[in-house]
Parts: structure tokens; sequence; C-alpha cells
């Protein structure tokens, strides 16, 4: 499930026995009843999601989805670690034409990100940015969440600035 349309066509082509759907991960019927072993979900999906509600929507979802026995993967960036009002700037890119930075912003429960991009165009440095929120998703956050839905957890690494989840609905 996703909105990148050549994403899903590389995969496919990686991976012919998978099936994709294209859209918005929150339009639970584009998805319904396709009766998956496993669902990942990885990158910051589930930060730029609206808020909480709708991360416990989707781990229903997904929980509604699984065949018995079969397995969610939730991969993310940790943004739960700084304090509020924390700013950093992270070089994420640089050649001799592109200097790419993201500069994070940290409040209560959210991250404001902008990502600001300097490109060398005929001899002078321009610049462009765009700005959005993340949620700020704790591991105990999606551990309660999910044994809430009835999911169990196998396991959980949270490090390097990444949380990764495995849980399983039980036969």
């Amino acid at each position: 499930m996703d909105f990148c349309r050549p994403l899903l066509r590389e995969l496919v082509h990686r991976a012919p026995g998978i099936a994709t759907v294209e859209g918005d991960i929150l339009d639970f019927p584009l998805w319904a009843g396709r009766d998956p072993e496993l669902i990942v979900c990885m990158g910051d999906t589930l930060a730029h999601l609206p808020g909480a509600g709708s991360v416990r929507d989707l781990l229903r979802q997904c929980y509604t989805e699984l065949v018995p026995g079969g397995r969610l993967i939730l991969a993310l960036r940790d943004y739960s670690r700084e304090e509020e009002g924390s700013v950093i700037v992270i070089p994420v890119q640089r050649d001799a034409d592109r200097i790419f930075l993201c500069r994070l912003e940290y409040d209560e429960e959210s991250v404001g990100v902008t990502d600001i991009l300097y490109s060398r165009v005929s001899g002078s440095w321009e610049r462009s940015a765009g700005e959005y929120r993340k949620l700020r998703i704790t591991p105990a956050f999606l551990e309660r969440e999910l044994t809430r839905t009835g999911f169990r957890i196998e396991d959980t690494t949270v490090g390097e600035g990444h949380i990764t989840i495995i849980a399983k609905k039980d036969a």
C-alpha cells in the first residue's frame, strides 16, 4: 500500500508474488479482505498520520486483516527522545551543486520538519524549502496499543534513532 506508483511497480518487478495497492493507507476499504500473512509499515508512515487516533485505527485494521498467525512489522524513526523545544539541523546530502538539510523542531506531541535545499543554478545558490509535521510516537505507545488490539509483541528494538517492532496475531 503506497501512494507512489513507480515504487509499487518496482516492488512487483522484484517480487512478482507480492500484491500491492495504490492509495491512502487510511482508506481501509481499498485493502480490506485480502488476508495477508504479513503487513510491513516502514519509514515514517506512522509519523505522517494525523494523530494518535489514526495510529490506533491503523493498528486495529492491520489486526483485523491479518490471517491468524500473521505478523505486523513496524519500522520508523524514533522522534520520542528529544526534549520539547529542541532544534536540530541534520545534513542529509551534499555535492558540488546541492546541499540538502533537514531542520527538526520538537514540541510535546510532534516534530516540525523543514526540508531545505540549496541548489547551484548558473553559478548562484538558490534556496527552496518545505515544511510539515510528524507525530512523536514512543515505543511504549506502540507496544501498549498493539497489545490492546490483540497482538503479541515478539520483538522490540530501539536504537540508532529507529524503532522496530514485530507483532503477531495469534492463531
